[in-house]
């Protein structure tokens, strides 16, 4: 009855073959400040390099699972998800069963956390997000979305979850990273400029990529003070799983390519990286490339405590010694400080709300619309 014809094209997989064949998503962002340019050409030396890093798979104790619940109402549904956004699973769910947003009650058992993972362990049919940590944040709607259907054609509970399998092939990863930088610096190792392309691997749908390559934008001078950048984002469009949220959702990316140009810098300049990153170092009310000023900054005190309360050098110089002596066992020691942001962009999306209530018994009710689990 039916008769497919297939065309076999050409696949891409990496970062670099997306580059290659230009496969982007329209999403673009760039961050520009100061005078990059005229720093580059008067700067003492100039170094540039390529920071490249995999992607990460998600594995929470429990996998997606979802629970839809029709009721005799209206169309209504009682849905009981795994997941870090029970907003956008109400939406969606709205959205597939034809019916307004109203009649689709989204719930959560518990989230993330410590304590959750020994009632994972325990009770893991009683559908508990378990350290979602980015992975239950968006892909866990399409499973939602498959089981509220069912629900609505059968007229009776529906209950789904996914096996491990099932899970990784679904879900998506960390975004995988590739980022070319430029770094103006002078001889006293101060850094003058940075200019960088960075590149994150969405897969084969946008999802949340536009937002993680632009917060790695954000990120990419660490704690470190640059006067002069002009850095930009492109999401690589690849044929592999979409990738989505995952802890830090681009942050810790952006500092892995801020300290991958510090090491090199100082190995080119024959300085410990260490020295390198107190010269360069942030200090009180300075403002970085995206216009924040620093308030309460405590870097620069933490760096120099925790340096000498660890016995930093003396550990770092013994090790040196071990590694001249020993072919094949190796040790290592680092000190890297960070600088991460918590809040978003989107700035309608940092706010809260909550309703209390006192009974006359003197307990105490409280609806919130927050998690104790975020990225």
């Amino acid at each position: 009855m039916v008769k497919i014809d297939y065309e076999e094209l050409p696949a891409i997989f990496t970062i670099e073959e997306a580059i290659q064949q230009e496969s982007f998503f329209q999403h673009y962002r760039f961050i520009k400040g100061g005078e990059p340019e005229k720093a580059f050409e008067e700067a003492d030396h100039v170094f540039t390099g390529v920071a490249r890093m995999g992607g990460q798979e998600h594995f929470y104790l429990e996998t997606n699972a979802c629970l839809a619940i029709p009721k005799p109402e209206n169309g209504e549904m009682e849905i009981w998800s795994s997941t870090q956004n029970p907003a956008e699973t109400q939406s969606y769910v709205a959205q597939v069963t034809g019916v307004a947003a109203n009649k689709i009650v989204s719930r959560v058992k518990r989230m993330g956390g410590g304590m959750t993972v020994i009632w994972g362990t325990l009770f893991t049919s009683r559908l508990i997000n378990v350290l979602g940590f980015g992975g239950k944040e968006t892909r866990s709607i399409q499973l939602a979305c498959i089981v509220a259907v069912a629900a609505k054609k059968s007229k009776r509970p529906v209950r789904c979850m996914l096996n491990r399998d099932e899970d990784i092939i679904t879900s998506g990863q960390r975004h995988p990273f590739l980022a070319s930088w430029k770094v103006a610096v002078n001889k006293d190792g101060k850094i003058q400029a940075l200019d960088a392309d960075v590149y994150c691997n969405g897969g084969h749908s946008q999802d949340l990529s536009g937002a993680v390559v632009e917060r790695s934008l954000t990120h990419i001078d660490n704690c470190y003070k640059i006067p002069n950048i002009h850095v930009r984002g492109r999401v690589a469009k690849t044929n592999t799983v979409s990738n989505t949220a995952f802890r830090g959702f681009g942050g810790p990316q952006g500092m892995f390519i801020a300290e991958s140009y510090m090491v090199e810098v100082a190995d080119h300049l024959g300085m410990p990286v260490e020295k390198l990153r107190e010269i360069n170092m942030y200090k009180e009310k300075e403002t970085t490339h995206y216009t924040q000023s620093l308030t309460d900054w405590y870097v620069p005190l933490m760096y120099k405590q925790v340096q000498e309360e660890s016995d930093y050098w003396n550990r770092k110089a013994a090790i040196e010694v071990y590694n001249k002596e020993h072919k094949w066992r190796k040790r290592g020691i680092a000190l890297i400080p960070t600088k991460f942001g918590i809040s978003f962009t989107a700035l309608w999306l940092n706010q809260a709300g909550a309703l209390v209530h006192i009974y006359h018994d003197g307990s105490v009710l409280l609806a919130h619309g927050g998690t104790e689990v975020c990225e």
